[in-house]
């Protein structure tokens, strides 16, 4: 059985999105992985999260406040400085206290739950958390510490760079 022309263009076309694709996967893996990832990557769960919190509704269907690039790179961001990472903290504990009740209205199936929910006491510190750390990305992007480190022609080990 022969493949005409049209199924072979299919199939290379298929196979070239697929390649696309997986690129882009793995770079954002690699991104998330320096320094200036974890930082960008929480920066977008703030973000997120600050949009969240003037949409909100006391409904148990309302989605979850983002936190895991929080959880993953809280003890790996030791470039912010202290002030900036306890306002990070701060923001961070107030959505995880929101999840617990998203999550506990949604297994009791009420409402109720939800009333706990002080979203006019998120605003501030998420928002205050969020312009910081995009002023301190902003004045430091250029630092070589949070740049992803070069690697040699064969990937940094016995020919690589240093």
């Amino acid at each position: 059985m022969e493949l005409n022309e049209t199924a072979l263009n299919i199939i290379l076309g298929a196979a070239v999105l697929l390649l696309l694709v997986a690129n882009f996967f793995v770079r954002k893996r690699k991104m998330e992985s320096t320094a200036l990832g974890q930082i960008v990557t929480i920066l977008d769960e703030l973000r997120h999260n600050e949009k969240l919190t003037e949409t909100f509704s006391f409904h148990h269907t309302i989605q979850r406040f983002r936190t895991s690039h929080w959880n993953k790179s809280k003890n790996r961001i030791d470039l912010v400085p202290i002030e900036i990472r306890v306002k990070l903290e701060k923001a961070f504990d107030l959505t995880e206290d929101a999840n617990n009740r998203i999550n506990a209205a949604k297994k009791s199936g009420s409402d109720s739950y939800m009333a706990g929910i002080d979203v006019g006491r998120m605003k501030e510190p998420i928002a205050v958390a969020e312009h910081q750390l995009r002023e301190w990305l902003q004045e430091n992007m250029d630092n070589p510490e949070l740049q992803p480190k070069k690697r040699g022609m064969f990937g940094g080990g016995l020919f690589g760079g240093k």
